[in-house]
């Protein structure tokens, strides 16, 4: 989570910053990994296909 809320601050500057969004990317990864919750996924796979 800490990844998360660091790269997010980093975007907030810089939208376009490519390691901050492949951070992003790849920390709901690793969340959508463990999820199995419904609406948990849902909301995932559109945070990475948002910061693909």
């Amino acid at each position: 989570m800490q990844a998360i809320h660091l790269a997010e601050l980093v975007t907030l500057a810089y939208p376009d910053h490519a390691e901050a969004r492949s951070v992003l990317r790849a920390a709901h990864e690793q969340l959508l990994a463990d999820s199995v919750n419904f609406w948990e996924t849902a909301w995932l796979t559109n945070q990475i296909e948002r910061f693909s």
